[in-house]
């Protein structure tokens, strides 16, 4: 009966090094069933498997059944609970296990202490994470590489690179050495913040140290270069990785990409996606992206939108960036009926428009100077369900003062709508109302209306500013939708390591 038990729980261990939980649970079932002897170690080889899969239920499951069964679980089982509740974002019961674990007969080492801290690091909780680092040292259980890099990584992430940089010099001050992780984080917590310079100077003390710079490093230096305008310093770190003989991949390549087109600079960026595609390497949607923003920028919307058809020939489907992109380029333009065309074939790819991209049109009827198709995309939009902002009234309401004669009773008409809707005036909409519609008859429609007064609107209309940024219409769009390119790319944070 031993060696049978001893036996299935050996396959059970390839099955938790698998991530087998499906076949793991039916060798369970087979023990059952033949009256095998289950002992501990069978439960531990559950728990691990559901852990390895990441799912998280399932291991807390099969962990609650152990200690039913026998009445506690070893150390090794506990920290494997606890590292499967970090790895899936859930500190709180990843801190719930290490009560457990401290409720024993074994004290707890730095091994659990680290895996809670870096639970709470993974999530972005600093305050937490140090606070758990803070009763590690309490307990007398001295921090090692993992505790440290841990919270040195959560600050990195957090954009607080001055305190992962203290975190580091406390590493030092402990005696515990950095290792190439720990480095390539401080280097890229510079490369989010655009700071190459520094970014640079955490390589040569990486190379002091004798830690050999691994592609992750390189990858967030191109990015750091990117990021601060400087895209020839990001192809020359791309040339250094190659002479490394560390082979760029497709995130490197990304980011040259990326660094040229941010910078408007059309032609090299270009080339480098082609070299892309010539490596057979698949460029992101973002790059794709990147690169028909840059032609957009320049009113090249013919390339712009050439570059969007080799996205979807390259079978990277365009997302609602890439149409956004293209209805505020039309937009710009003063192609309204363009601008219309590319955000009814972003709805027939069941892809949702947004208040920018129904903005960006009515914006374009505005500046065409048809305020009665601007008021209809606002009906549109509503239908739609999506809510106008005051950017979105106030393009329409300006198109009207724009005709000859003056379209006071459409304005008037929409200014209604819009107190209807909750929302109120800011001072420029407020000074454009009195230009086609007068002071007293602004006036009686305050009296009637009873909406706010102007600094009250300014104030509670803040979150709409930051939405759209200027009053006036979409001029700054273009600052905005390339921080929106940056901040929606995942393939970029590969970078972080």
């Amino acid at each position: 009966p031993q060696l049978r038990t001893v036996v299935f729980n050996t396959l059970l261990k390839a099955c938790a090094n698998a991530g087998a939980v499906e076949e793991a649970a039916a060798l369970h079932g087979r023990m059952a069933s033949e009256g095998v002897r289950i002992n501990e170690k069978t439960f531990g080889k559950l728990v691990e498997a559901a852990a390895k899969r990441g799912d998280v239920a399932q291991a807390q499951a099969w962990l609650s059944e152990l200690i039913s069964e026998f009445g506690s679980a070893s150390d090794v089982v506990l920290i494997t609970m606890i590292d499967a509740c970090a790895s899936a974002g859930e500190p709180d019961e990843a801190a719930k296990w290490f009560s457990t674990l401290e409720d024993g007969t074994i004290r707890p080492d730095s091994v659990a202490f680290s895996s809670v801290v870096n639970a709470y690091a993974h999530v972005g909780r600093t305050r937490d994470a140090v606070l758990w680092f803070a009763k590690m040292c309490n307990s007398g259980v001295g921090p090692n590489v993992v505790s440290f890099s841990s919270i040195i990584s959560a600050f990195a992430h957090a954009e607080r690179p001055g305190e992962a940089v203290h975190w580091f010099g406390r590493m030092g001050a402990a005696a515990v050495a950095p290792n190439e992780a720990t480095y390539n984080t401080i280097i890229n917590a510079y490369a989010q913040a655009g700071d190459p310079d520094e970014a640079v100077k955490w390589l040569r003390a990486m190379r002091q140290a004798a830690c050999a710079p691994n592609a992750v490093t390189y990858g967030s230096l191109i990015h750091a270069c990117g990021r601060g305008g400087r895209p020839e310093e990001a192809e020359g770190w791309l040339r250094a990785m190659e002479a490394a003989n560390i082979e760029p991949s497709p995130v490197a390549l990304d980011a040259v990409v990326n660094a040229y087109a941010q910078c408007g600079r059309v032609a090299p960026a270009v080339a480098w996606l082609r070299r892309m595609e010539d490596l057979c390497m698949a460029p992101s949607s973002v790059t794709y992206n990147t690169v028909v923003h840059a032609n957009a920028k320049q009113g090249n919307l013919d390339d712009a939108a050439a570059w969007l058809a080799k996205m979807e020939h390259a079978r990277i489907r365009p997302n609602d960036i890439s149409y956004n992109i293209m209805v505020n380029a039309c937009a710009r333009a003063g192609r309204h009926k363009d601008a219309a065309s590319w955000l009814r074939n972003m709805a027939d790819r069941e892809l949702k428009p947004d208040v920018i991209s129904y903005s960006s049109v009515v914006n374009a009827c505005a500046k065409a100077g048809r305020p009665e198709e601007a008021a209809e995309w606002l009906h549109h939009m509503t239908e739609a369900g999506i809510r106008p902002n005051v950017v979105s009234y106030t393009s329409a309401i300006s198109a009207c003062g724009g005709t000859t004669p003056v379209k006071d009773g459409l304005a008037e008409q929409l200014f209604c709508q819009m107190v209807a809707a909750g929302l109120s005036p800011d001072p420029m909409l407020e000074r454009l109302l009195v230009r086609i519609l007068g002071p007293e008859r602004l006036g009686g429609l305050r009296s009637r209306l009873n909406f706010q007064t102007t600094s009250a609107a300014a104030k509670n209309n803040s979150l709409e500013k930051r939405g759209l940024g200027n009053r006036a219409g979409m001029r700054d769009w273009d600052a905005s939708s390339n921080r929106h390119l940056v901040l929606r790319t995942a393939r970029l944070s590969e970078m972080s390591g």
